[in-house]
């Protein structure tokens, strides 16, 4: 057992080691002679119905914990796909390795945070990525940028559906074609029982939650559930068990659905996905600037700070918001993108006003 643990560890290292020189600067310099990232257009039938769902293994084990938002994301995602094109299938793959991708030719949509700098998660010819949800993280952009400037044709065709304003004034600045398409988490389907549950969830860090919950009204404290997306959920060290972090996503899901009167959090992959289950919900803005993480729920939550939770202004919702229009435009914003990629025939013009009423949309 010792010996085979041993051997796996050695093969997953030796892979980390060859991808080492992949820096941002190598990266682009390697790139530069390609002209467009994107697959030839004849080629575009070979991808078919078969899809990409994100994976966050890393290429060793570590002690970090796992990040139930990034699984929360893959999800929504799948759940998304499923509801516009009939048949579809996946393939699961780690989100900074697309690079490498060598599988059946898939499509990817490519719903997340991106903050490898190395840019591994740039798709390869076997991948047609559909850029929608998408965020770039400082450094990111700048290892873009470098690339850019060894290959200005390199996303030529692409359109790049960011989840943020500050990505999408990124892209915009950098003569990329880009339109805010917020985030798939808003798309999960709304509960169908009447009555909610009882508790009163609390999700971020500890020291968050304890300032949270000093200031808790008293009425509320009875039934409280304290937890965390990040804190108390160890990595599988199975490496076999894929599902293992998807399966603990989709539980607390359930339990945001099902359980709770009202959840309270500074996580935007909590607070959006109860938002379109129905679940009220009371976002307390971590610190960060609005545009770069939480302009996705601008028109849809009220972003509330702490120095408002401690002042008493933050108003308690009964009741959720109703985005059940916003949600038929982002679905139909990703069948009529993923047939655009796949060179189908869309009409433009209701594309067009559909990414208009995404970006407009207030609850």
């Amino acid at each position: 057992m010792r010996k085979g643990l041993r051997r796996f560890f050695e093969r997953r290292l030796g892979k980390i080691l060859r991808r080492m020189p992949y820096t941002a600067l190598f990266a682009a310099q390697a790139r530069a002679a390609q002209g467009p990232l994107s697959p030839c257009r004849p080629d575009l039938r070979t991808f078919g119905k078969h899809f990409i769902r994100y994976d966050y293994r890393l290429a060793c084990v570590t002690p970090s914990p796992v990040n139930l938002g990034d699984f929360i994301q893959s999800d929504a995602t799948e759940q998304a796909i499923r509801k516009v094109i009939e048949g579809a299938t996946f393939q699961p793959w780690v989100r900074s390795e697309l690079t490498w991708y060598d599988r059946e030719p898939a499509i990817c949509v490519m719903q997340g945070w991106y903050e490898n700098e190395t840019l591994g998660f740039l798709p390869n010819r076997r991948v047609l990525p559909v850029w929608i949800g998408t965020h770039f993280s400082r450094e990111t952009r700048e290892s873009l940028a470098c690339l850019l400037s060894f290959n200005r044709d390199a996303f030529r065709d692409w359109v790049f559906g960011c989840r943020d304003l500050s990505t999408l004034r990124w892209c915009r600045e950098h003569g990329l074609e880009a339109y805010l398409s917020r985030c798939l988490t808003l798309t999960l389907p709304r509960a169908e029982q009447a009555t909610r549950g009882k508790s009163v969830f609390l999700v971020g860090p500890s020291a968050w939650r304890e300032a949270v919950f000093a200031h808790l009204p008293t009425e509320l404290r009875e039934d409280v559930v304290q937890t965390d997306h990040y804190e108390g959920f160890p990595r599988s060290l199975i490496p076999a068990d894929a599902q293992h972090d998807l399966r603990l996503a989709r539980e607390w899901l359930t339990r945001y659905r099902d359980e709770a009167r009202l959840v309270i959090t500074n996580r935007i992959h909590c607070a959006q996905p109860c938002v379109a289950m129905g679940t009220p919900t009371v976002l307390i803005a971590p610190q960060y600037d609005e545009e770069e993480r939480l302009s996705t729920v601008r028109g849809i939550l009220p972003i509330w700070t702490m120095r408002d939770w401690v002042a008493g202004r933050v108003q308690l919702p009964s009741r959720a918001p109703d985005i059940e229009p916003l949600k038929r435009d982002l679905l139909e914003n990703l069948r009529l993108s993923i047939l655009a990629a796949c060179g189908e025939s869309v009409d433009g013009q209701a594309l067009s006003a559909c990414r208009a009423r995404i970006a407009e949309f207030k609850a």
